[in-house]
């Protein structure tokens, strides 16, 4: 790769390292106040935030990089053309394409990764996200429990005089477990409570008696030792489900970063300024995104690949315009002086001057 598609390189890769990160941490933030207050009350609070930012990480990429890829290649071409940079590398002899080289490379490249991401990674990470989502928020429930007050689990309400955490759980003296008709309800000396799979909170309950029935007609049953299972899955479903439904098509991300890549490069390679650049690029990144979701959604998903590919057909035509433009405007001979940028005619003096 030559020095001029380095540079230009060079330029884009910072502001999307940057705005990638930016963004990953503002959408993760606001998906963390939405569950947080579900999981406050486990007994490694920060370890399990941990692990779902990591587990998290594939889908928030796939969200994000396709539109800052596209901004931070925008913003990297328009800072060149204000500082006259960008004309000063055409007047060396260089077409647009040739400049842009590198970073189509970086494109195609990160549109690999995410295919790659989307198709292998993100599905396994989100369904054990969903999993240790609602084994966390168990165990925060159960340690959330107080003395002396009553707590709904599942379909049940739990009380208890005494409540006592340990690694594995809680342990109650003086159970009162319901249900909400008050058609069951056990009582017991003792109980311990632990977080089990898929959402399950199991008891072992010693010296109970156990009351079916309404008053007037219920049976009473007493036992020594029983063990029960309550789920708890159903409760902490509305609050965790948006989870499973995270994973999206890795194909269609894969192409919008793609064509929103070309998209972004046209753009820049343009004679638009600033305002007016961002604006369309603004603009066809909100309608891709909505077509894609829209579109996705049918029966048939593959109509999803329909804008990304109509969007880098738009692209390429730009930029193939833009470079036949350039060549025909490449001057020549006393011409080509007079042309010069500024910053270029200054430097060359100094060298010249450096020389003599």
């Amino acid at each position: 790769m030559a020095i001029l598609p380095r540079y230009v390189l060079r330029q884009a890769v910072g502001p999307f390292l940057l705005s990638t990160g930016l963004a990953c941490a503002l959408i993760w933030t606001l998906q963390a106040m939405r569950i947080g207050h579900h999981l406050v009350g486990a007994p490694s609070l920060f370890g399990a935030v941990l692990s779902a930012l990591a587990l998290s990480l594939p889908s928030l990429l796939l969200f994000t990089v396709p539109v800052t890829l596209a901004g931070a290649i925008v913003f990297a071409l328009m800072r060149l053309r204000e500082r006259r940079q960008w004309q000063a590398m055409l007047f060396t002899g260089a077409s647009p394409l040739q400049l842009i080289h590198g970073v189509v490379v970086l494109l195609v490249t990160v549109g690999g990764l995410l295919w790659v991401v989307g198709d292998w990674i993100e599905p396994a990470a989100v369904r054990a996200l969903y999993r240790q989502l609602v084994h966390d928020g168990t165990r925060a429930w159960l340690f959330q429990t107080r003395s002396k007050q009553f707590h709904q689990i599942g379909p049940y309400s739990l009380y208890g005089d005494q409540v006592r955490r340990t690694n594995q759980g809680i342990r109650v003296r003086g159970l009162l477990l319901a249900n909400d008709s008050a058609s069951q309800v056990l009582t017991a000396e003792r109980a311990w409570l632990r977080a089990g799979h898929a959402g399950q909170i199991q008891l072992h309950i010693i010296g109970g008696e156990l009351r079916l029935g309404h008053t007037g007609s219920e049976t009473r049953i007493r036992f020594g030792q029983m063990d029960h299972t309550v789920a708890l899955a159903s409760a902490l479903d509305r609050h965790f489900s948006f989870v499973a439904r995270m994973p999206v098509s890795s194909e269609g991300r894969a192409a919008a970063c793609l064509a929103l890549g070309l998209l972004a490069l046209a753009l820049g390679c343009g004679t638009l300024c600033r305002g007016q650049s961002y604006a369309i690029a603004a603009l066809a990144m909100l309608a891709q995104e909505l077509a894609c979701w829209r579109l996705s959604a049918t029966s048939s998903p593959s109509l999803g690949l329909v804008p990304p590919v109509v969007t880098a057909a738009i692209a390429l035509v730009m930029l193939c315009v833009q470079s036949f433009a350039a060549r025909r405007r490449k001057p020549s001979g006393s011409s080509a002086i007079a042309s010069t940028p500024a910053s270029v005619q200054r430097l060359g003096k100094t060298k010249a001057g450096d020389q003599l």
